[in-house]
């Protein structure tokens, strides 16, 4: 969701975990970051106002999370990692989301709420890139 894309906390947590992908990351992750550092540039970019009515905003979240989605597949098509596999799968439920506000738009509010798959995107991201591993915070 634009909107969940463009809140400065969101950008700060995956500019940080893109910054430390690139620095301790392999070649997976220094892709996977650089396809998140796209995709932030790519909102900014943007002409559609993250409050646009109707289908203009949920026609452009669509194509937004769409390319997102076909990055994040081709990048986990031929990996050895797992966490790929974990954010394209998060970012079909975003185009899952989109489709259904543009189909049902009285749902709304709904369909905002369930853009909070952003924040499993975000952890997804950060466990597979090993900035915490998930067994130090199981352990705990």
């Amino acid at each position: 969701m634009l909107e969940a894309w463009r809140s400065p906390p969101l950008a700060g947590v995956v500019l940080a975990a893109c910054l430390v992908a690139f620095v301790r990351g392999g070649p997976v992750e220094r892709r996977g970051a650089a396809v998140y550092v796209l995709a932030l540039l790519a909102v900014t970019a943007m002409r559609v106002p993250a409050h646009a009515p109707g289908a203009r905003l949920a026609f452009a979240q669509l194509g937004f999370d769409g390319a997102l989605f076909a990055a994040l597949f081709v990048l986990s098509w031929k990996s050895s990692r797992s966490w790929p596999i974990w954010t394209a799968m998060l970012q079909a439920v975003a185009i899952g989301v989109d489709l259904a506000a543009i189909t049902r738009p009285e749902l709304s509010a709904h369909v905002r709420a369930s853009a909070l798959w952003v924040v499993g995107l975000a952890q997804a991201s950060i466990f597979g890139w090993g900035i915490i591993p998930p067994v130090r915070v199981l352990k705990k």
